[in-house]
């Protein structure tokens, strides 16, 4: 947490990752509020990000929060989540392979 904390806006993308580590580590320590707590924070990170490894990563805590939902802090998170969801954006066609229009 000490070490998130001096990361700035500028390393938004490696703050996202190692904030999901340490959401997991809340996880698998039986700490879900503490979890869902970072993991909003890796939300608000990851939302500014053009990368798709902390928007996966994101998804995957979202997962395991599921069974917490019961807990309110777990449920906001999960709904802002779902909420905030934006599709990966996806690979330019390859050149040759464009649809073709009728």
């Amino acid at each position: 947490e000490d070490t998130l904390a001096t990361y700035d806006g500028t390393h938004a993308r490696e703050k996202a990752l190692y904030s999901t580590w340490l959401a997991e580590a809340y996880l698998d320590a039986r700490e879900p509020e503490r979890a869902a707590v970072v993991a909003g924070q890796v939300l608000e990170a990851a939302s500014g990000v053009a990368s798709a490894r902390p928007r996966e990563r994101a998804a995957m805590l979202m997962r395991r929060l599921e069974p917490y939902r019961r807990l309110p802090v777990v449920a906001g998170v999960l709904d802002r989540a779902a909420g905030d969801a934006t599709p990966l954006p996806s690979a330019p066609p390859t050149p040759g392979t464009e649809p073709t229009r009728p």
